[in-house]
């Protein structure tokens, strides 16, 4: 018997407006813990996509995995089904930070994860936190050994973000945890960061790192504003100027799959500054004469004002984060989306 979730997740794909005109490239299972999911629901969800679709010529297929729930037979039923890449959230590879950070996983569950995947995959992501409560510099090079051990294909490494109704969230406002300091934080990521560089992983993006070939060709379609569609609670999809975002209520997903929490059709301006927000991210930068031929005079103005400050450079053509405007990230995308727009 099909859940009443995935029975609207069914209606979602099946009258959605835009897949049947779609050339399908990529699919990622993610946001949240699709590896609890019986194997049989993720297949049927593959099948639909690519019953509905225009056209299917995939060439990556992601789904995000807990290192709690891996096991041979899963893993292998995930080949079966046509996943060809897992994305493990490793998170921390310190037993203590882990159960303080509300973790379901120890470091145990994560070898034995990452051991089973390693010879079943040839395309493996780790996913790491730093600034976790009880976060060190020997969590850090734990982290690092860990990496070595496994060689992962594609590395992310994020810092610790906090969502209101988070447990974790209540514990630090309450002074029961406390967090390292920002600094502190800083100084891990940049550690980690140089490590990975010297071990061969190219960092592609703000906080994603990857052998040669090895990128997130799922993720580049949101860094460079290309069409994508999402299905599921919370998914969020990208059509031509048309963004949106399903309903974040399960409940009302259920009732409703085509409820939104958000849709807008850009202006130039709206859709330069989603596009710049999300291009910038990546290392190599956004196209300047692309951005010109779409957006006009709009775009040179920002151009102008960028080069302005000590955020941004341009290089081989492309604007980028300056090293600056790299370290000051909160600042640098303020500026994009705080920028007054004008032509």
């Amino acid at each position: 018997m099909i859940s009443p979730y995935f029975l609207a997740l069914e209606k979602d794909i099946k009258t959605d407006a835009f897949l049947p005109s779609m050339r399908v490239r990529t699919i990622y299972f993610g946001g949240g813990t699709p590896s609890l999911v019986d194997e049989d629901y993720i297949e049927r969800v593959f099948e639909w996509i690519v019953e509905e679709a225009n056209s299917v010529l995939i060439n990556e297929v992601t789904i995000e995995a807990n290192p709690e729930n891996i096991t041979r037979n899963k893993v292998r039923r995930y080949r079966d089904i046509g996943i060809n890449r897992v994305s493990l959230g490793i998170q921390a590879c310190e037993d203590e930070v882990l159960k303080l950070s509300g973790r379901s996983h120890n470091l145990s569950d994560s070898e034995k994860a990452a051991g089973i995947l390693r010879e079943e995959f040839d395309n493996l992501n780790f996913d790491f936190i730093v600034g976790l409560p009880g976060m060190t510099m020997r969590t850090v090079e734990k982290n690092l050994e860990f990496v070595i051990r496994f060689n992962p294909d594609h590395v992310s490494v994020y810092t610790l973000e906090f969502h209101e109704s988070a447990p974790l969230t209540r514990l630090v406002d309450s002074g029961l945890i406390k967090l390292p300091k920002p600094e502190k934080i800083a100084q891990m990521f940049d550690f980690m960061a140089s490590e990975l560089l010297k071990m061969g992983y190219v960092r592609y993006e703000i906080s994603n790192f990857a052998k040669p070939g090895k990128e997130s060709i799922h993720n580049l379609a949101y860094w460079k504003s290309l069409n994508y569609l999402g299905f599921g609670v919370s998914a969020g999809g990208h059509v031509g100027r048309y963004r949106y975002v399903k309903t974040l209520d399960i409940k009302e997903y259920i009732k409703d799959p085509t409820k939104l929490s958000y849709e807008s059709e850009n202006d130039d301006c709206k859709e330069m500054k989603e596009v710049l927000f999300m291009g910038l991210r990546l290392l190599e930068g956004v196209d300047v004469e692309g951005l010109k031929r779409e957006f006009g005079g709009i775009f040179d103005a920002f151009l102008e004002d960028a080069l302005n400050t000590d955020l941004f450079e341009l290089k081989g053509g492309n604007l980028k984060l300056s090293e600056k405007g790299l370290k000051d990230l909160f600042e640098s995308f303020e500026f994009v989306v705080g920028w007054d727009c004008r032509d």
